[in-house]
């Protein structure tokens, strides 16, 4: 069974980009801010979450401390235009690893392989 990836992000065509980019690969689903994918968390497990800091409503940061005080053993891997200081905030709260946007494609393969060791 592939592994599965959910990308939270209110940015319609970073969603799509980044699913044409993995979905050979992997198993993706995408949402639209932060209660969905807290929606969709709790109906299926995920490998991995590909999430925005800033997304209305429930910020990603919000989002990531769910999933920490949840259990749910998805790894996180969050992304950001917030700076640095929100990607020390995300990685304090337990990201696996956290990018800065806009995004290096390799930066980013490199931390999803190392996030589901693949």
């Amino acid at each position: 069974m592939r592994q599965k990836i959910l990308i939270a992000d209110d940015e319609s065509f970073i969603r799509e980009c980044l699913q044409i980019l993995f979905e050979d690969d992997y198993a993706v689903v995408q949402v639209e801010n932060g209660q969905k994918a807290v929606e969709m968390l709790g109906r299926e497990h995920f490998d991995l979450v590909l999430l925005d800091i800033e997304m209305p409503g429930m910020s990603g940061l919000e989002v990531l401390g769910w999933i920490r005080k949840n259990k749910l053993g998805s790894r996180v891997i969050v992304l950001s235009g917030c700076g640095q200081e929100a990607l020390q905030k995300a990685k304090s709260l337990g990201a696996d690893a956290a990018l800065q946007k806009p995004i290096d494609v390799n930066l980013l393969k490199l931390a999803i392989s190392r996030c589901l060791d693949v």
